[in-house]
């Protein structure tokens, strides 16, 4: 069933109007803020937004499990194929790579053409890059065409996490705006927790005593060629499921419906070049793109080369794939949550983001206090039920904090285009990754728990003190009360 509502409202209207562009704090020319005739708005909302929302989260899901396919299985990597543990976080480190040199063409691409064509070609990536992950090669030579796999999947990541909010707006209606942004966005970020399910479900760990620090390959053959057969097996199921959702993408994706959902996303966005220039000026937007990347991007990063961080701690292999699994399930559980809350209680984004930034401060403390026994007290000393509860904790902060800064970041931006915001933000967010990343190539992988605790720390008070509540969407969205017409037709 499709509800249709016809809705009269001026939009962009000039400068003694409510809702023009600098009545929203956006310092533009007179004559891209001049009045237009009234217009006519009919909103809709159609079943397929649940397909759309699906099958895009499905394409997240996966994009984010091939980009953490190394990382859970980093010690039988090292045992089949030599990799060493530069190698595995090198591989991790392709997706900010990539994002950072892609973000702005995609940007331009999905401000110009919409989402369609930049998903079906980034699904069409994705599923390239699978493939050549399979061919029967030696290892020395498919080492490359890794590399060349993990290349492809970080450029789809341009698109994977950057339409949530355009997506949510083109389609949903406002009461349901955030759910359908954490939905779409956290299965990506479930994607990377649920690549230290499905690798070890397909690929066994070798020998105890073989180290992933180690630059050959095991001595054993028997146990080499078992965990290099799970590995294919592994490259095969990737590449099979990245090619269904190519196809079902290419299938049926349109770029938004008929009729827009709501009067703001109706309404017209500032030209691209326009918007990003006028982002310049908006503190609040600043604010929350920088803090929000510091401490998503930078965790981005840590959980990157997470089962390399935890060995130190004496965590195996595969208890630390358990544990990433984890925080990921929990995390994206109450960012669900987190979602509806904004939805129902619309107006305090600002203040969950800061409660998640302030349990995750104490929450790097307490990490980096069990590896280092400042506090050898019981419940602060090094124990399995510390390690799993604080990392729980962690990914709940990291995850359930996405969709709120990508919303929170588009209403700030408005009426710039959510796919230039959330492409900004994003693009911040990887290049704090990658530094992250960067950092543990010639360091030792602790300094990253002392850089996540410096992140968020930071970004308390800049995120108290320098960000206000943006509204902007939502005034357009309360004038539907009172500019209805009271003719609401279900078809």
């Amino acid at each position: 069933m499709t509800d249709i509502r016809v809705e009269e409202k001026r939009l962009l209207l000039g400068d003694n109007e409510e809702n023009s562009y600098k009545s929203l704090g956006f310092p533009v020319n007179e004559e891209d803020d001049q009045e237009v005739p009234t217009t006519h708005i009919e909103t809709a909302k159609y079943i397929s937004r649940w397909y759309i929302c699906v099958i895009f989260s499905l394409f997240g899901l996966m994009q984010g499990a091939i980009w953490n396919t190394w990382s859970p299985i980093n010690e039988s990597a090292a045992c089949a194929l030599g990799l060493t543990s530069s190698d595995i976080e090198l591989l991790a480190n392709w997706g900010p790579i990539m994002f950072l040199i892609f973000m702005p063409i995609v940007m331009w691409e999905m401000d110009r053409k919409g989402l369609r064509l930049p998903s079906v070609i980034s699904s069409f990536a994705v599923a390239l890059g699978t493939g050549l992950r399979c061919l029967p090669l030696a290892p020395n030579v498919l080492k490359y065409f890794i590399h060349a796999g993990q290349l492809l999947n970080g450029i789809a990541g341009c698109c994977v996490m950057a339409a949530p909010p355009m997506l949510s707006n083109s389609w949903f209606p406002p009461e349901e705006r955030v759910t359908a942004t954490s939905i779409t966005s956290l299965l990506n970020y479930f994607g990377t927790g649920f690549g230290y399910i499905i690798g070890p479900a397909f690929v066994k760990q070798p020998s105890a005593n073989y180290s992933s620090n180690d630059s050959v390959f095991c001595h054993d053959l028997h146990e080499r060629e078992s965990i290099r057969h799970g590995i294919s097996n592994l490259m095969y199921f990737e590449f099979g499921v990245s090619t269904l959702i190519f196809v079902s993408l290419l299938a049926y994706f349109p770029s938004h419906p008929p009729k827009p959902p709501s009067l703001s996303a109706g309404t017209k966005r500032m030209d691209f070049l326009a918007g990003i220039k006028g982002l310049r000026h908006q503190q609040t937007f600043l604010i929350v793109a920088f803090t929000f990347s510091l401490v998503v991007g930078g965790a981005s990063g840590w959980i990157g080369a997470f089962n390399v961080i935890l060995e130190p701690l004496g965590v195996s292999q595969d208890e630390g794939a358990n544990i990433g699994f984890f925080m990921s399930l929990c995390g994206c559980a109450v960012g669900l949550v987190m979602g509806w809350l904004a939805d129902k209680f619309k107006g305090h984004i600002k203040l969950l983001l800061l409660v998640l930034f302030v349990v995750g401060f104490f929450s790097y403390l307490y990490f980096i206090n069990m590896s280092l026994g400042w506090i050898r007290v019981p419940g602060f000393e090094k124990s399995k039920a510390g390690i799993w509860t604080v990392c729980i904790i962690i990914g709940i902060t990291i995850n359930a904090a996405v969709p709120l800064g990508m919303e929170m970041g588009a209403d700030a931006a408005y009426p710039t285009s959510e796919a230039t915001s959330a492409s900004i933000i994003v693009w911040l967010f990887n290049l704090f990754s990658f530094i992250l990343l960067f950092v543990l190539q010639f360091s030792d992988p602790s300094i990253s728990n002392y850089l996540m605790l410096s992140f968020t720390g930071v970004s308390i008070p800049l995120m108290m003190f320098f960000a206000k509540e943006p509204r902007n969407r939502i005034r357009i969205d309360e004038g539907e009360v009172t500019n209805q017409l009271d003719n609401t037709v279900e078809t």
